[in-house]
């Protein structure tokens, strides 16, 4: 009987060293590159909330952490918790989709309309030919493509595009090589014979300007022949916009 009384007591002592924790494995999505104790126990607010855990799987993988790995963390953060909340196990799962090659052409076609929509006065440019090479994998979601800046005056140039997914601070910036047609059509003229310009003439290290005199009509982007109003040689200088010229030495 005393043995047995020992035993028992010891059993208990055993069992009372150890923290019981709650289900056996939850299962979670994430979207960003770490994982936060709230993506984890969702009722934990403010800045405990915020304390990285973990590193988060690569996007379409998933991970497993284990009780003990948050313990662990949470007592380097010095961060009290009742750890009988936890699950045992957390299988970490961060979703993705792949973007293929046409489909993120086509994304980036509609970017480069809405640029030039809304940026540029003068949209005579129609859009010849879009390289991009390669697909991406992202988060999953509604992709979004926005252009950094396209340059109306260049009929071939590499602009850099955005690529992310809609509710997503976090996005990809990739070269789009980019090839325009001027449609002449829809050009109109900015300078015509005898308009007043301000000449910028451009050089490494400094920029000269000088008032002139438009010898002839010209459209943004053309070479036109102005006469300086302090001077008996006329230059041929590039339209900028109606109002100034340059010419770059």
């Amino acid at each position: 009987m005393r043995k047995g009384i020992i035993t028992a007591v010891f059993f208990s002592a055993l069992c009372g060293s150890f923290v019981s924790h709650g289900e056996g494995l939850r299962t979670i999505q994430v979207q960003t590159d770490s994982i936060v104790f709230s993506d984890i126990m969702p009722e934990v607010k403010g800045d405990n909330g915020m304390v990285v855990i973990a590193e988060s799987p690569r996007l379409g993988q998933s991970k497993i952490i284990t009780s003990s790995q948050i313990e662990k963390r949470l007592k380097e953060a010095m961060i009290s918790y009742a750890m009988e909340k936890l699950p045992r196990k957390i299988r970490i799962v961060r979703p993705a989709q792949v973007i293929t090659e046409p489909q993120l052409q086509a994304c980036l076609q509609g970017a480069v309309f809405d640029y030039l929509n809304k940026y540029t006065k003068n949209n005579y440019l129609n859009l010849r030919r879009l390289d991009v090479r390669g697909g991406m994998t992202i988060p999953k979601g509604a992709i979004q493509c926005a252009f950094d800046s396209i340059d109306s005056k260049l009929q071939k140039q590499t602009a850099y595009a955005y690529v992310q997914v809609a509710g997503q601070n976090v996005s990809s910036k990739i070269p789009v090589r980019l090839e325009f047609d001027v449609n002449e059509a829809v050009r109109k003229p900015l300078l015509n014979r005898g308009d007043r310009v301000l000449i910028s003439i451009v050089t490494a290290s400094v920029v000269l300007k000088s008032e002139g005199i438009v010898q002839q009509t010209a459209k943004e982007g053309d070479w036109v022949t102005v006469l300086p109003t302090h001077g008996q040689k006329i230059i041929r200088a590039r339209v900028v916009d109606a109002k100034n010229v340059e010419v770059p030495l």
